[in-house]
């Protein structure tokens, strides 16, 4: 009669813990379906937003094309003209008063 009974009780313990193996499985693998839907849902946001890294095939950069007006460009060319003025001048005398001193002459528009 013993051991009849330890027998019904193992079976019962080896039973049970089997069952909250499978409950448990079950809620892991519940758990992983949400975290893996709300990945999908978070790449499909991200993939509407605009990035600055992304992983689009490379644009070919010789079909885009700049337009600049002459204006713009004599203006620029102006602006370094007297950067380079202003840094050789810093070069042949250092000092605080020439390192942080705007420019004497206006930029003008041809």
């Amino acid at each position: 009669m013993f051991w009849t009974i330890l027998i019904v009780v193992e079976l019962f313990t080896v039973g049970a813990t089997l069952f909250i193996m499978l409950v448990a499985n079950e809620g892991i693998k519940a758990a992983q379906d949400k975290e893996a839907e709300e990945r999908k849902y978070a790449d499909r946001e991200l993939a509407r937003m605009p990035r600055f890294f992304s992983r689009l095939p490379p644009v070919d950069r010789a079909q885009q094309r700049i337009r600049v007006d002459d204006q713009t460009l004599a203006r620029f060319e102006q602006y370094l003209k007297a950067e380079q003025e202003l840094a050789e001048e810093f070069v042949s005398e250092p000092s605080l008063a020439s390192l942080y001193r705007d420019w004497e002459k206006p930029l003008t528009l041809n």
